[in-house]
């Protein structure tokens, strides 16, 4: 649903993602403020910042990634990027900017929009707790990327039905014209944090900060600086219950500001920004927008008000955007540090490391440590002193008895602000305990599930962390029932430790089975152990490859090891009278934008391709149906099941049908829609949903008779939501019924007219040699089995009328299957 590894569950991170933290992976997502065009016409032009950094002393790299249609139209995308490169030479930040621009349908007098990907809340180096950063600024204040090219930190549409767009940028935009390199640098703002979490329920009369729990409200950086007339904040809950009318009616108060810590000189006026907050609430404007009375067209700071008029050009955020922008934390003090671990003996106690940089000057006099043995009750201010290694500060700590003592730090730049670190210290803090340390190491670990055979390797990855810190991390292992033996696992990154068991050519074969655990030990006095698993061992099958075949069949009656997966086994669930290749129950889907799992069995036996090689399998599909209209492959066809083969031992896979979803059968989807809760199903799958499906292994042309080929079968999960999966019984692969190597029937004594055909086919077979039986079968162009016929024939002749009324115009693949099991088949098509 697009809200917007070894085999087996592939997700798009990596064992690696032992090093990333929670909150990366758990940001949140709110409507991106709207720009509008307005039918004014303000021939003015506000020039571009006089001293911009230079293209390689520039301040901070955003990296665009245009779709198609900017790709197209040359002078739309260098009007995008000269509104790039102002931005890039006001704002900076240490890890790249991406931002994703689409060319898009967007309503009627809708320039564009845009906003931030992601948001952030409480992590360490935030000066405020429960607030919401958006993502290009978390990581700028972080210094490090949460996320990479492949998720934007800002998302822009660009309304492609204007056709009103002046893409000069000079400036002189006509009079009939939208200046479109304007509203480039007006949305880049929206993205990089000119927006927040306020909404407004007009109908049941309530104003509120974002709740993405249902239950817990809480604002964004921007949101946290906004005051009414009589200089109140807005995020004041004793003023302003969050959700409440009394907050509906200031965001609609008609007067608002974003206060920051000293007033902006605006034409010789010191004054707060004037914020755009109509009496009616106008979702995409409201808010997040200067006050455009305040700022009209061809003024400083008129640029990031709600509309836009024909001939106006501003090319400069102006000192006020610029400087809200600053105050949310694009101007800011970084401070790093690595915490200092627990101690048993005074000796060991090191100097206090912290890591210092600053968008302003720093104030060498306030940088300080600040500790405190009795929860900061009392506390002690150190000053921290310069060291040679530029940005590192240090100060000494001193404990005089056992216990916890608490440390933060605190940082003014020569513009008096203040920052500390943790954010919000001294409410969190850092700490040392002075004593026996009993504590044993923490231990992360994801399992391997097998092997291949061919492979010989497997890298273990291990999360390890201990107060006093880690001494060493071990894997003891073995192999069948033979000797264990020990790997040592070296620390490849903070707090992950790696290696990697192999094995020697031919040392493993199918069926193989090795065992191992994780012994960490800690640099305390008593060498504090940790055990993963707890009892017992891990446990992992070497999986081969089998010899080819050509043909292959199970009805999962008896556990066996044709198939090479994690995520699919041969089970007998509740519902079900036997044996099945069963997904998980339910399958799981990932809850961010861009991800997606998959679930994969693949069969050991390679197949040798025939001519005419069919599949046939029963099958329930309980996942995610797509949306009414949509068609495997585009954006509106969420989770999938499909059937691919490979060639190249695995390499690549080709789609032997196309993919297929609950929405293929009315019994399927009904059944996933018949227990939603949230956006899941919580619907079972029974026997009673069985259905047969049948189709040709080459019907794509992807490969050619005589091709030795792998098959798998794979579910498909995108974000956001799922239901209880898919099951396989009676899997047969080009079996003695779908493959026959003598022809006693000839094509030519089968007869389909009319052909093109309305309503009602015919069909006619006048045989040479009697047959007593015969099946009709007709396929639509996935595969998919749309009607069958079983018919007695009488002697050597037979005549039947099919309807076809009820299919749709195409081309339908007619087969005619005989009790040898011959198959002859038929191109129709229905007008």
């Amino acid at each position: 649903m697009k809200k917007w590894l070894a085999f087996g569950l592939v997700f798009v991170w990596s064992f690696s993602a032992f090093s990333q933290k929670m909150w990366q992976k758990q940001g949140v997502k709110i409507d991106a403020p709207i720009c509008y065009g307005s039918n004014q016409v303000n021939r003015t032009f506000v020039k571009p910042p006089d001293k911009l950094k230079s293209t390689s002393g520039k301040g901070a790299d955003i990296i665009v990634v245009y779709d198609e249609g900017f790709e197209a139209d040359p002078t739309a995308k260098n009007a995008f990027e000269t509104a790039v490169s102002i931005w890039e030479g006001l704002i900076e930040s240490p890890v790249p900017i991406y931002l994703y621009a689409y060319w898009s349908d967007l309503e009627d007098g809708v320039l564009g929009s845009c906003g931030p990907w992601d948001f952030y809340e409480n992590l360490d180096f935030m000066p405020r707790k429960n607030t919401f950063y958006p993502v290009a600024m978390v990581e700028k204040m972080l210094g490090e990327e949460i996320t990479d090219g492949a998720t934007p930190d800002m998302k822009a549409r660009f309304n492609r039905k204007n056709k009103s767009w002046y893409f000069g940028t000079d400036g002189n935009t006509p009079s009939n014209k939208y200046d479109f390199l304007s509203v480039v640098l007006h949305e880049i703002g929206h993205g990089l944090g000119y927006t927040g979490m306020a909404q407004a329920d007009t109908i049941n009369k309530t104003g509120s900060f974002y709740s993405y729990t249902g239950s817990k409200y809480e604002p964004g950086i921007f949101d946290q600086f906004i005051i009414n007339s009589e200089n109140k904040y807005l995020t004041n809950t004793a003023l302003y219950k969050n959700p409440s009318l009394s907050l509906l009616k200031q965001l609609q108060s008609g007067y608002l500001s974003f206060k920051g810590q000293i007033p902006y000189d605006d034409g010789g006026v010191k004054s707060y920004p004037r914020i755009y907050a109509p009496s009616e609430w106008n979702d995409g404007s409201s808010i997040y927008h200067l006050n455009e009375n305040s700022y009209q067209a061809g003024t400083d700071n008129s640029l990031m008000t709600p509309y836009f008029s024909r001939g106006e050009a501003i090319h400069n955020p102006g000192p006020m955007s610029l400087g809200m922008l600053f105050e949310m934390g694009w101007k800011f003090i970084r401070m790093k540090h690595e915490k200092h671990p627990d101690i048993e003996a005074a000796n060991q106690l090191k100097p206090i490391d912290v890591n210092i940089s600053s968008d302003y000057e720093l104030d060498s006099t306030k940088l300080f440590l600040i500790s405190s043995a009795d929860n900061f009750v009392h506390a002690d201010t150190i000053l921290l002193k310069a060291t040679a290694q530029s940005e590192l500060f240090q100060a000494n700590l001193s404990i005089q008895s056992e216990g916890t003592l608490k440390y933060y730090f605190s940082a003014k730049n020569k513009r008096n602000q203040l920052f500390r670190m943790p954010g919000i210290a001294p409410e969190t803090s850092y700490s040392i305990t002075y004593g026996k340390d009993l504590q044993a190491p923490v231990l992360t670990h994801q399992p391997i599930v097998f092997m291949k055979q061919e492979d010989l390797s497997a890298e273990i990855i291990v999360g390890a962390t201990d107060n006093m810190g880690i001494g060493s991390v071990k894997v003891e292992y073995l192999v069948n029932n033979q000797a264990a033996k020990e790997l040592s696992l070296s620390v490849s990154d903070k707090n992950i430790y790696k290696g990697t068991l192999s094995f020697p050519a031919g040392s493993l074969i199918d069926g193989d089975s090795i065992r191992y655990r994780i012994v960490a030990t800690d640099l305390s006095q008593a060498k504090n152990q940790r055990v993963l698993p707890a009892t017992g061992y891990y446990s992992f099958k070497i999986e081969g490859t089998y010899e080819p075949v050509s043909t292959y069949f199970s009805d999962f009656n008896q556990t066996n090891r044709d198939f090479l997966s994690a995520d699919f086994s041969i089970k007998t669930p509740s519902f079900f009278l036997n044996g099945a290749l069963h997904s998980l129950h339910p399958y799981k889907s990932p809850e961010k934008d861009d991800m997606s799992f998959e679930y994969q069995a693949q069969l050991k036996y390679p197949i040798i391709l025939k001519s005419g090689g069919m599949i046939s399998y029963d099958e329930v599909v309980l996942v995610e149906p797509a949306d009414d209209g949509a068609v495997f492959g585009g954006d509106e066809f969420w989770d999938y099941v499909i059937v691919e083969g490979s060639k190249d031992r695995g390499k690549t896979w080709k789609a032997l049908i196309d993919g297929y979803d609950s929405g293929t059968y009315k019994s399927w989807k009904s059944a996933y829609n018949s227990g939603i809760v949230g956006n899941n199903s919580t619907a079972s799958g029974t026997k009673d949903l069985y259905l047969k499906r049948e189709f040709a292994i080459n019907q794509k042309g992807h490969f050619e008779t005589g091709d030795t080929i792998l098959i798998r079968f794979r579910l498909y999960s995108d974000p956001f939501a799922n239901g209880w999966g898919w099951c396989i019984d009676n899997l047969s692969i080009q079996d003695p019924a779908t493959v026959v190597a003598t022809m006693e029937h000839s094509p030519g004594e089968l007869i389909f007219f009319p052909n093109p055909v309305s309503d009602e086919l015919i069909f006619r077979g006048d045989f040479s040699r009697e047959t007593e039986r015969l099946k009709l079968l007709i396929y639509n162009h996935s595969g998919s089995v749309l009607m069958q016929y079983d018919w007695p024939v009488s002697g050597n002749i037979i005549q039947q009328r099919i309807d076809m009324s009820a299919l749709s115009a195409g081309i339908y693949l007619v087969v005619v299957e005989f009790e040898n099991g011959e198959r002859i088949s038929r191109k129709i098509i229905k007008r």
